[in-house]
């Protein structure tokens, strides 16, 4: 593909927002094609925890404000052991309420299968990341594979996505090894195929840098035979959304190894711990830990639609926020009622994606990232954003652009100085464009 028009594009370092003499290299050559195909609205989703009431959490959140197509329902209260908790006693209520509320809002649901019930499990006093013996294998496969029919029978034709498990390179969900997960996968793909051919299993997600090594031992097992979708967790946090190329860019090369770039790739869990403004988040740690960095408003808002952009750059086909309600990383307050920035920015971001093929999208020299959208009709767009802070973006006339977009929704048309002289750009994405946008209350 030849190089776009942006890479004519210069960019001046704005210091304390005054200018300084030194210039940007020209625009570097891209580290990365994205898909080929128009954004879907299917490539936006969710975490909703609270979306049913429940015995633990009896006060329901709101429905998301935002479009979005895909729900994952983890942290939902409908593991196994939520629906299983003795032998033979299910308990629906909760997921069936979840899945007539994604039937109403015509939303696909996405249920992880994990998490051994204690009656179940094969180290039913062994410490879990919630009850005991959770995060081992069942003792008898006899009764996970009773639990993967009578779930996938009791929702055929209602849900049609299933994941094995949750982060099974890390020890506080599951503490068995590759090849007792490999066989619990092929036992639900068996089981779950049988019922509906039509159903679409992804892999166990693992996550972050350490699950690299159990995704390629479980590939290497055979483990791509029984999966259709290939999902993973790109977490990063503390660090900003930017870092997960190289994470991405790594899990795509597993892929290739084991010649399975024909499944698609899936984010099914990302998120940052962001700031309330009715309840604490506190930072816990230090350093790289996870948990040490709290996004303020604007941090969220730009993490957001940062995050989604670069996710579609490099061949993520769904990316499931989390959370929507989540009490220490949502984009509502703890209350799962009180929408917070970030929601808007989730929204707005949906929008300028939504429908476009991504021509190119990749950092200059200066560290400035660009990404060139193509509208199925009229001229080219532009999201631009600046990790490292404010500076000047040059080289309006190059594309042709009379419109600025803000992240928070607000449009103006850009100035003759702008126009001549560039526009200033900082971590928070602007949009570039030709057109005047109608203001639009839609959220599908």
């Amino acid at each position: 593909m030849p190089p776009s028009r942006g890479s004519a594009i210069l960019l001046r370092v704005g210091v304390a927002l005054g200018l300084c003499a030194s210039q940007g290299a020209f625009w570097s050559a891209w580290s990365q094609v994205p898909p080929p195909e128009p954004i879907p609205t299917t490539y936006f989703g969710l975490h909703i925890h609270r979306a049913a009431p429940t015995t633990r959490s009896p006060q329901t959140a709101v429905w998301p404000t935002v479009g979005f197509a895909e729900w994952r329902l983890w942290d939902a209260s409908v593991a196994w052991p939520d629906l299983e908790p003795s032998r033979g006693d299910w308990h629906f209520d909760v997921l069936d309420r979840d899945v007539a509320l994604a039937d109403s809002h015509h939303v696909d649901i996405l249920l992880p299968l994990a998490l051994s019930p204690t009656w179940a499990s094969a180290r039913p006093q062994e410490r879990s990341g919630y009850g005991p013996g959770n995060a081992a294998e069942p003792r008898d496969l006899a009764d996970w594979r009773a639990y993967v029919r009578v779930v996938a029978t009791r929702y055929r034709g209602r849900m049609r996505y299933y994941e094995i498990w949750n982060e099974p390179n890390l020890r506080q969900f599951f503490t068995g090894d590759v090849a007792r997960m490999l066989t619990l996968v092929a036992i639900a793909d068996t089981i779950i195929k049988g019922i509906d051919s039509a159903n679409v299993l992804v892999s166990p997600s693992a996550t972050t840098y350490s699950g690299l090594r159990w995704l390629d031992a479980f590939l290497a097992a055979g483990g791509g035979r029984y999966v259709d979708v290939l999902g993973y967790h790109f977490y990063v946090s503390p660090q900003p959304p930017e870092a997960m190329r190289a994470l991405m860019d790594s899990v795509r090369s597993i892929r290739t190894r084991h010649e399975l770039d024909k499944k698609p790739l899936w984010n099914t869990e990302t998120g940052w711990f962001i700031a309330n403004h009715q309840t604490l988040v506190a930072p816990v740690g230090t350093g790289n830990d996870f948990r040490s960095k709290v996004l303020t408003d604007s941090e969220a808002s730009a993490y957001v639609a940062r995050a989604l952009t670069i996710g579609w750059a490099h061949d993520v086909k769904r990316f499931y926020w989390y959370a929507w309600d989540n009490p220490l990383m949502g984009l509502t307050e703890a209350d799962g009622q009180t929408p917070k920035a970030p929601a808007v920015g989730y929204q707005v971001i949906r929008n300028w994606l939504t429908g476009r093929r991504m021509v190119s999208c990749a950092p200059d020299s200066s560290g400035t990232w660009i990404t060139e959208l193509a509208p199925a009709s009229g001229a080219h767009e532009w999201v631009v954003w600046r990790p490292q802070g404010v500076g000047l973006f040059l080289g309006l006339p190059s594309l042709a652009v009379t419109y600025l977009r803000a992240l928070s929704g607000v449009q103006r048309a850009l100035t003759p100085a702008e126009l001549r002289g560039g526009v200033l750009v900082g971590p928070i994405p602007i949009l570039l464009t030709a057109r005047a946008y109608e203001v639009t209350c839609s959220h599908r």
